[in-house]
């Protein structure tokens, strides 16, 4: 084996050498890895601060992917629950907050800055600028003019939909959700007219009222549905006009049909009312006036039978 031959071998084998001694003696990143969670952002002042005796917690877990202000709501109102001294409140806001975490939004409070974190104020901008993406658009007054109630949209429905919006408005003036709903109320509306005679005091007192009002529509509702069904049943037994007789001047003006109301045959010969009083027979209708042939053609023989025997 040639010199350089046994030069190239030996680098190889140093190499490779290197390389099994570096990935049994230690992996990349693992360092890092341990360093953030030993490390915290809060500052020593918080982490010193002893920890009082209070009940459990359960807290709600954030993600990541809600809403950041929703949950630092719920958080604060969590915590501001328990028996925690009010002057420890903050910085025990700060110690738990990672509790109420999770996943993705856990590992970014564990990679905050060390010693980065001295008051919940400063948590929550971090934590906000952090999640902005995922807060919600906030509705504003003006927004509460645009809920109009539909022109087929029931009282019950138009109600609750306004309701959620001014449940979704900070700080709005009680008198603006009163005009808000007069304006948005479908005109000649029986609760918009309520509401113009006697103004209410509270939009509460607008929305108590709306209940009585919700129950007449409906129950309106309910009786017009069974007054359609009641039309419906008795047009299935109601005899239509007939159908004026065609002009013709040969027609025999001495013979006259009651059910047309015109000359040209006799009643007992018009074969559309001969044809309207079967229809009535084949329903169950005229029965009494059937002969005992009659009822036989028409399948009632048997009823006829019956009686005779009782």
């Amino acid at each position: 084996m040639s010199e350089e031959m046994r030069t190239l071998e030996a680098q190889m084998q140093q190499r490779f050498t290197s390389q099994i001694h570096k990935a049994t003696t230690s992996t990349p990143g693992f360092d890092d890895l341990a360093r953030g969670v030993r490390e915290t952002p809060l500052t020593s002042r918080i982490t010193n601060t002893i920890t009082p005796k209070f009940g459990s917690i359960s807290f709600p877990r954030f993600d990541g992917m809600l809403d950041p202000h929703d949950h630092l709501l719920q958080y604060k109102y969590v915590v501001q629950s328990t028996n925690i001294p009010t002057g420890m409140l903050d910085d025990m806001m700060c110690k738990l907050f990672a509790q109420s975490l999770k996943g993705a939004a856990l590992r970014w409070f564990c990679n905050l800055p060390p010693e980065s974190i001295d008051s919940f104020d400063g948590l929550s901008l971090e934590f906000m600028r952090s999640y902005s993406v995922h807060i919600q658009s906030r509705k504003m007054t003006k927004d509460l003019w645009g809920v109009i109630q539909g022109p087929h949209e029931s009282l019950r429905a138009y109600i609750k939909r306004f309701s959620k919006a001014i449940s979704e408005i900070s700080g709005l003036d009680d008198g603006t959700a009163r005009e808000a709903l007069k304006k948005g109320l479908r005109h000649r509306s029986l609760f918009k007219n309520e509401i113009c005679a006697r103004y209410p005091p509270t939009i509460q007192d607008a929305l108590h009222r709306a209940k009585g009002f919700i129950e007449l529509e409906e129950e309106n509702e309910r009786v017009e549905r069974d007054l359609a069904r009641t039309r419906e049943e008795l047009s299935k037994d109601f005899v239509p006009w007939p159908n004026k007789l065609p002009e013709n001047p040969a027609r025999d003006t001495t013979k006259y049909c009651e059910f047309h109301k015109d000359h040209g045959h006799q009643t007992i010969d018009c074969r559309a009312l001969r044809a309207e009083v079967t229809e009535l027979l084949k329903k169950g209708h005229l029965r009494e006036f059937l002969t005992e042939k009659g009822r036989e053609t028409y399948g009632l023989g048997g009823e006829a039978k019956e009686r005779r025997v009782m």
